[in-house]
């Protein structure tokens, strides 16, 4: 079945590595002694429950019992910090591999170095395959071009004679690894009924049953002309009977072929989704590796052409579950508004909400058109006092307006400047009404705030809001404000201030970059930040303080203008060319 050779550090009373080998089993384990026991007496207990465990199982899948028998050891044994590698081959030339703790899992297939990911996979043997289950300890004591010049050993014996020496120096008793190069079986083919034989037996029996007699014939006599006719007749049929056959058995051997080629990739990719499903609960991170590594196969597959029901069926079985595993929802954008119905002419720049209204602002008209999120109830704003519009907000009923006279507080019938335009060469960028104060975000990244106060507009003078310590983000593209603030600038950058201080704030876990970010939302209703990344054609949720949450892929994002989301109503509304559209948001 294979060939193997280890290296083994002596064992002391803190630690122990040893391989144990049976039927085709392979296991490599390790683990720390205790204060009552020492780490010999704990591994060869923990040898002996790895062996039974294997051995008992009633599961008839090899990497089944593999994967009990390492689960059940594991919980065993876990106060003793044991790591597993072990390795089973079948007698349809499969090798299939569990690993758990502190051990890696390498292999050399034509050349070609890989470690395998994963807590459990299979795949088929090819001539010449190599493995090495180790500790994690062993391979940090190989220099790498150490380990690339021993793998071009063509035994296992070879192999750790040239790792052997770097692995020793180390003096680890938990450094250990084993070799391991299966052999294909050399079977001689029973023969086989071929469709040529089955005919030929058949045709056989069709031909009526004569007993022989010698004698001499004419070639004229017409009984002789008649039987050359039928022997004629029966040798053309068994001459297409032949070149059918022939034909039929290119053409399978080419469909064997055909599936030999990829067959062991197909089977990787369906071990390394079925360990991402298995340890979506327990592990999401290492899930997502292993789905993705999955995801590549799959996509490498389907870029070669390949047709298979099984990949079929593999690849309808990741899209049921890619939103729980990566967090990536492909979803449809509905149209929910076409502003063009309520007002001509329009060239909508950018959204705002506030009281389950969106609001609209039309740069080309200079008014504001709010939109009720559950009725599309719609009110137009905007009067001749209304110029050279940019930024819209609203708060607690009020709508403001960042324009070439300022800030100009609106409604459908009037308007005022409630915030005078400073000449002081300000750049303001966007206007932003929270908490009773107006806040605005110049394009260096400076922010003011204009308090609420008795005044005859309402608002006192300006306060520069950021502490003298806190560098802005610049040069900025959005904003949001849910009592802190946070600040979208180029490249995706993200800055969150809280009372004019920076607060904790880190992306991770976000597949990818946000480099075409280019608006941000989030209020004091929603749980989540939103970022739009409208170059990737996606939206980002992620926690308030930067942890990933999901993503949502849409076609039209694309296109959007901007974005806002109603809690309440559970929905996303991308502005997108003079329409909203809605996506709903998806619950936890």
């Amino acid at each position: 079945m294979f060939t193997t050779a280890k290296i083994l550090i002596t064992p002391t009373k803190r630690g122990w590595t040893q391989v144990y080998e049976e039927n085709g089993l392979v296991a490599l384990l390790s683990l720390e002694g205790s204060d009552e026991e020492s780490a010999v007496e704990l591994g060869k207990k923990a040898g002996e429950a790895f062996e039974k465990s294997y051995n008992e199982s009633k599961v008839e899948s090899p990497l089944s019992r593999l994967k009990e028998a390492k689960t059940k050891t594991e919980e065993e044994f876990k106060k003793n910090n044991l790591s597993i590698a072990a390795s089973s081959v079948s007698d349809k030339n499969f090798i299939y591999f569990v690993r758990t703790g502190d051990t890696q899992i390498w292999a050399n297939r034509t050349g070609t170095i890989y470690n395998l990911k994963g807590e459990g996979f299979s795949g088929k043997i090819q001539e010449g395959d190599i493995f090495i289950l180790g500790t994690s300890a062993f391979f940090n004591s190989i220099k790498p071009d150490i380990l690339d010049e021993a793998f071009q050993g063509k035994t296992p014996l070879e192999i750790t004679e040239s790792l052997s020496p770097q692995a020793h120096r180390t003096d680890n008793p938990r450094a250990g690894a084993v070799v391991i190069k299966p052999s294909l079986p050399q079977l001689t083919p029973a023969p086989k009924d071929s469709l040529l034989r089955r005919l030929l037996v058949r045709f056989a029996l069709m031909l009526p049953e004569r007993n022989f007699n010698a004698k001499r014939v004419s070639g004229k006599d017409p009984a002789v002309q008649a039987h050359s006719k039928t022997a004629i007749s029966i040798g053309i049929v068994l001459l297409v009977i032949l070149i059918a056959s022939i034909f039929l058995g290119v053409r399978q051997k080419k469909a064997n072929d055909y599936k030999a080629s990829y067959q062991d990739r197909l089977v990787r990719a369906e071990n390394l989704f079925n360990d991402a499903l298995a340890q979506k609960e327990t592990n999401l991170i290492n899930a997502r590796e292993l789905y993705k590594s999955a995801q590549d196969i799959v996509s490498a597959l389907d870029s070669e052409g390949i047709k298979d029901e099984d990949l079929e069926k593999l690849r309808a079985n990741m899209a049921q579950v890619q939103t729980d595993i990566l967090g990536i929802a492909h979803v449809p954008s509905q149209l929910f508004l076409d502003l063009t119905l309520v007002r001509d002419n329009i060239s909508s720049i950018e959204a705002s909400f506030a009281d389950g209204k969106i609001l609209v602002l039309d740069k080309a008209g200079n008014r504001v058109i709010s939109v009720g999120a559950k009725d599309k109830k719609t009110t137009v704003f905007g009067s001749d006092k209304l110029s050279g519009a940019i930024s819209v907000s609203a708060f607690n009923g009020k709508t403001y307006v960042l324009g070439s006279s300022g800030i100009t507080e609106v409604d459908s019938k009037t308007s005022k400047v409630v915030i005078e335009k400073e000449t002081d060469g300000l750049s303001p960028l966007k206007v932003f009404a929270f908490g009773s104060n107006i806040y605005v975000l110049e394009t260096n990244g400076t922010i003011w705030r204009y308090p609420a106060a008795g005044t005859p507009n309402g608002f006192g003078s300006k306060q520069e809001w950021l502490k003298k310590e806190s560098t802005p983000i610049s040069p900025v593209i959005d904003w949001t404000i849910d009592g802190s603030v946070y600040v979208l600038g180029e490249g995706g950058s993200i800055g969150k201030f809280t009372r004019g201080a920076k607060d904790g704030f880190r992306l991770s876990g976000m597949p990818g970059t946000l480099s075409g970010a280019t608006a941000i939302y989030t209020d004091t209703d929603t749980e989540s930040l939103f970022i739009m990344d409208k170059a990737g054609g996606r939206i980002i949720e992620t926690e308030k303080t930067g942890t990933y949450k999901l993503e949502y892929v849409s076609d039209e994002i694309k296109n959007a203008n901007d974005f806002v989301v109603s809690s309440e109503e559970g929905k996303i509304f991308l502005l997108s060319q003079n329409k909203l559209y809605e996506i709903p948001i998806k619950k936890k």
